[in-house]
């Protein structure tokens, strides 16, 4: 967090038969580097440091793997399983004053902020982790604003003073 970015490197999957497992990502491209607005690393690393308060306090130390979502079970910390993860983003959703959306509906919602913001494709498809631009454009093309009307007049806007040969 202090060079204000996350990587993801791996998936954890929730199983029936195993419980947690530690997945390698779809694809090499899945794995990336993001980078994080001030704001985002703030409330990250307030978070971070209340759980290592936490840990701490109950006498783990801050030694083992950690996850950025962590709770206490089974005498050990561990992530916290997808649908523990789901319930409180709902719980929290449920009690603010936004339109209803879950969690996985959050990486939709920032790949199209960012598309309606006109941020590249290229760096939204990367970031969302897409192995090819063509799945983001596939997804998100309605998404993009502008139309052929757009396209003429920003041609006049850039032909404007040009003399017409006669």
């Amino acid at each position: 967090l202090d060079s204000a970015f996350l990587r993801v490197n791996n998936s954890l999957e929730d199983t029936k038969e195993h419980g947690l497992v530690l997945k390698n990502l779809k694809t090499e491209t899945s794995k990336r580097k993001i980078h994080l607005p001030a704001l985002a690393v703030s409330v990250l690393m307030a978070h971070k440091s209340e759980q290592n308060a936490l840990r701490l306090r109950l006498g783990f130390g801050r030694s083992g793997e950690s996850y950025v979502f962590e709770m206490f079970r089974d005498d050990l910390f561990g992530p916290v399983r997808s649908r523990a993860l789901t319930k409180m983003f709902s719980s929290f959703i449920a009690g603010v004053d936004v339109p209803r959306i879950t969690l996985h509906g959050l990486r939709h919602t920032a790949a199209t902020s960012a598309i309606w913001a006109g941020e590249n494709i290229v760096a939204v498809s990367k970031r969302i982790g897409h192995a090819q631009v063509s799945i983001t454009l596939n997804i998100y093309t309605h998404y993009i604003p502008g139309d052929d009307e757009d396209i003429a007049a920003n041609w006049e806007k850039r032909f404007s003073g040009i003399s017409v040969p006669e």
